[in-house]
């Protein structure tokens, strides 16, 4: 729901701002955090001001990690005791409701178009956190569909497998679907899906593993 995404800054990679902060290489204009004396009659304290780490700390207490993310890209060179990749990987997993003490609950539409447009923005040209989601949106039902047009295929480059597992997977939603849930056929859904994964077969290029599975 609409109340749902907005529980979260999940939208904050689409905006400007954040494109133009992922492109620049500028240094920081904020000076480090300083550190001051307080005193009293009976002791003397060195104190040092909030910095960003405290704001990520913050926010991931607060269950919101989009914020924490958004707080880190916009700061990332002031940014020293959290993991950038961590961080991403909070990120998605919130949004997609993924994780073993999460309620279970609906995964909306939206919810996956935010995820699947976010992620060349978020994951960039490394190919080890490409390689892990597009594996974990692999067990959502249809998210490799969502995501096939976002998938690297020269920058970074990713192994072989990883199309291969998707194009099996694609291949195997869309015979799945042609049966709805009370066994009555479905053969609009299972025609688009078809296309879909017919299109990505086009583009991505080589079949072997994909045929040798079919025979």
């Amino acid at each position: 729901s609409t109340s749902s995404i907005c529980s979260d800054d999940y939208v904050f990679a689409l905006s400007a701002p954040i494109n133009e902060i992922l492109s620049s290489d500028q240094p920081p204009l904020a000076s480090p955090s300083p550190t001051m004396v307080v005193l009293c009659s009976y002791d003397v304290c060195l104190v040092q001001t909030r910095d960003i780490d405290d704001l990520i700390s913050y926010a991931r207490s607060m269950q919101k990690p989009a914020l924490a993310l958004k707080y880190a890209l916009a700061h990332r060179r002031e940014v020293r005791r959290h993991a950038l990749d961590q961080l991403v990987d909070e990120y998605f997993i919130s949004l997609l409701r993924l994780g073993r003490n999460r309620p279970q609950r609906a995964l909306s539409y939206a919810r996956l178009k935010i995820a699947a447009q976010t992620m060349p923005i978020l994951l960039g040209g490394d190919a080890r956190m490409w390689q892990r989601w597009i594996f974990l949106f692999g067990r959502i039902p249809g998210g490799l569909f969502l995501i096939r047009d976002h998938i690297p295929v020269r920058d970074p480059a990713l192994p072989a497998f990883i199309f291969e597992m998707a194009l099996e997977k694609m291949l195997e939603e869309s015979c799945n679907n042609i049966l709805d849930e009370n066994g009555s056929k479905n053969y609009h859904l299972a025609e688009k899906m078809a296309g879909l994964f017919l299109e990505t077969l086009r583009a991505w290029g080589n079949t072997y593993a994909l045929r040798r599975r079919i025979q």
